[in-house]
């Protein structure tokens, strides 16, 4: 496991980069989201894959707790714009179900 010092930065730039993907699934940028969590996961891998060292385990546990945090913010955000598209997509199918009604007439 790397020093604390590096432990920390590394824990941080997994937290700014879930902020990001919030930031942008709120903006619907669903390709930026993706792009984000790629690099996120690798991150999380370099921090996480190696043993903890015992006078790290308290960093870690807190580390942990706060990428969790993020991961349900993000989630929620994922789930709340799935929604939306769903809601979109059932109005614009009811406009082309008027709209063949329309033609037909």
């Amino acid at each position: 496991m790397p020093h604390t010092k590096h432990f920390k930065k590394s824990v941080q730039a997994i937290l700014n980069i879930g902020k990001k993907q919030l930031a942008a699934a709120k903006e619907e940028k669903w390709d930026d989201v993706e792009a984000l969590e790629k690099n996120r996961q690798q991150l999380i891998t370099q921090c996480f894959t190696k043993p903890i060292k015992p006078e790290m385990s308290a960093l870690a546990r807190l580390g942990i707790g706060k990428i969790k945090e993020s991961e349900a913010l993000l989630l929620a955000a994922v789930e709340n714009g799935k929604k939306e598209t769903k809601e979109n997509l059932r109005k614009l199918q009811k406009g082309n179900k008027a709209a063949q009604a329309y033609k037909q007439v």
